[in-house]
């Protein structure tokens, strides 16, 4: 899949599913994480810093 056929399954599954604001930003923070990679199968993000940019707790 591509770029924006991930951004348009995600919402069709948003559909059904819901997804919270949070499930949501956290979906498109690692999509954009992944894409400002060049799409490397591994990454590093940490929690601490996921949290600290989504502005959430454990």
């Amino acid at each position: 899949m591509n770029y924006i056929e991930l951004i348009n399954n995600f919402w069709k599954i948003d559909h059904d599913f819901k997804f919270s604001s949070l499930e949501t930003a956290l979906y498109f923070r690692l999509l954009s994480k992944a894409n400002s990679t060049c799409w490397q199968k591994e990454f590093i993000y940490t929690n601490a810093r996921l949290m600290e940019d989504l502005d959430c707790s454990v």
